[in-house]
């Protein structure tokens, strides 16, 4: 398994719409005052202002369970400033960020799986569900299943699987998944395929 390890302005106008999903919103980070990369759902990058990084959660409507996902160029190069507002903006919308750095390769060329589940209880999976790139699989087992299917049917070399923020507060650990009592199998599975499970590191 592939570890990455890492750690505004005017009135905002809204750069996407809200929606009823989740949504997966990719930053990369070039240089503190040069401009970030943007891309939700997969969508090609669009270059945006470092000093509207912080606001990103307002302009974007961002609540639970969207999920961002920031590269930064090297852990010696962390934006920490930006970061850290973010992440606060973040987490009073409940909102998962995790980051990693440059060297894991492009973001925005790695797929992202996601899965959402009640705030206070990360491990319900009868009512989590299940995406790629902002799109519904379905719920519970059946959701699971199907995400599976699509990962085991379109192998990629290295893939993210993030989850919705969930409250830290409760005592459970850093690692919940909704789908534990699969998990042995599916870990199984990526191992089989061939497939590197990158874990980026969540901010609180």
């Amino acid at each position: 398994m592939l570890m990455a390890f890492v750690m505004a302005s005017c009135n905002p106008t809204p750069l996407a719409p809200a929606n009823q999903g989740a949504r997966i919103v990719r930053l990369a980070f070039t240089t503190e005052r040069g401009p970030w990369q943007l891309s939700i759902n997969g969508e090609a990058p669009r270059k945006v202002s470092a000093a509207i990084v912080p606001a990103l959660p307002e302009q974007l409507s961002l609540k639970h369970p969207d999920i961002v996902l920031v590269q930064v160029i090297s852990d010696s190069q962390i934006p920490a400033p930006t970061l850290y507002r973010l992440a606060t903006n973040c987490s009073l919308k409940q909102v998962a960020v995790y980051y990693l750095v440059q060297s894991q390769g492009s973001i925005f060329k790695i797929p992202v799986y996601h899965w959402q589940a009640p705030f206070d209880n990360p491990r319900d999976f009868d009512q989590a569900r299940f995406y790629k790139e902002g799109q519904l699989f379905g719920s519970g087992m059946e959701g699971f299943k199907k995400m599976r299917e699509e990962i085991e049917k379109k192998p990629a070399p290295f893939l993210f699987i993030l989850g919705s923020k969930y409250n830290w507060d409760s005592g459970l650990g850093p690692f919940e998944v909704p789908y534990s009592s699969e998990d042995v199998s599916f870990r199984h599975s990526l191992d089989s395929h061939r497939i590197q499970q990158i874990l980026p590191n969540e901010m609180p």
